[in-house]
């Protein structure tokens, strides 16, 4: 019993823990996940505790950040962290319709509703490829090569997309023959912060040409209407079953299933892709900006 409660208790109490920073975290605009989640953990470990903590810490950080990461995304209209960019566009439209709590409430419910489905089906994919591992890593490469292509494909911009697709790859391979010259092996390189750096570094080359800087200048405060406040659930608190439709919570369910199998695709991408395959069909803007918002932050939570 007490070999039991000891590890039981680490769980608990660093998932509190990590509840608590990374809701924090996840209000500040910009931050990235791969730089805070992974030093914070690391910092865990070096610090003794159980590995029984150190995997509830992990997994409460990731389900806490992206469920608060929403509520710069649509209230003010900065991402929360990389993988809330993919919600910008719907929670400003929503935010011009005079609906940000609206567009907020939908997100975050989808995204408690995929957390509790997206762990247990993580486990089981992993249970059921594990006798496989050995030939998925001989092929990983050629997985990650056709995930790349088939997401290419189903956007919007197929051609552009493929095309983009071979200077990235000549880069990255240039700079890992570099690095294997310089140094006599690869280089690990970070992505995601690749992509959260990106968006900056658009802006800077953008404001530095004149009609680029021309879209940027502010000459009075943006005002907005706030629309009245309607509650779709019974009780003081919010139901996220209440919260969704019932079209909203089969696409959260089936985006949250079939994305925590896709380990080999782009989360960015993916969330892209399962907001546009459950929601991009519904003719009504305002049913489909909101399942959307609930769909695409269900899959920032299972990815």
């Amino acid at each position: 019993m007490e070999a039991f409660l000891e590890p039981t208790m680490w769980a608990l109490g660093m998932a509190l823990i990590g509840t608590v920073v990374f809701a924090l975290i996840g209000l500040v605009s910009g931050t990235d996940e791969t730089a805070t989640i992974a030093p914070l953990t690391l910092l865990v470990i070096l610090l003794g505790v159980p590995p029984a903590g150190v995997f509830a810490f992990f997994m409460a950080a990731i389900a806490a950040k992206h469920i608060t990461h929403v509520i710069p995304t649509t209230l003010l209209g900065i991402p929360g962290d990389t993988m809330a960019a993919p919600l910008l566009r719907d929670a400003q439209m929503l935010r011009e319709l005079g609906v940000p709590h609206i567009a907020l409430r939908k997100a975050i419910s989808g995204g408690a509703i995929a957390a509790l489905i997206a762990v247990p089906m993580a486990v089981f994919f992993a249970w059921l490829l594990t006798p496989f591992s050995a030939a998925i890593s001989a092929v990983a490469p050629w997985l990650f090569l056709a995930a790349a292509l088939l997401i290419a494909v189903l956007s919007k911009g197929r051609w552009a997309a493929l095309f983009a697709l071979i200077p990235f790859v000549l880069i990255v391979v240039g700079l890992q023959n570099f690095a294997v010259g310089a140094l006599g092996k690869g280089v690990s390189i970070s992505f995601f912060l690749g992509i959260a750096i990106g968006p900056l570094i658009a802006d800077l080359f953008l404001a530095a040409s004149p009609a680029g800087r021309a879209t940027l200048l502010r000459d009075a405060p943006r005002s907005f209407e706030l629309a009245a406040d309607v509650r779709t659930w019974k009780g003081r608190m919010p139901n996220p079953v209440g919260v969704l439709d019932r079209t909203q919570l089969a696409g959260t369910v089936g985006a949250a299933v079939v994305s925590s199998a896709t380990f080999v695709f782009s989360p960015v991408a993916m969330t892209v892709l399962m907001g546009e395959l459950f929601g991009g069909r519904i003719k009504n803007g305002y049913r489909r900006l909101t399942t959307m918002m609930a769909v695409k932050n269900s899959t920032t939570e299972s990815t």
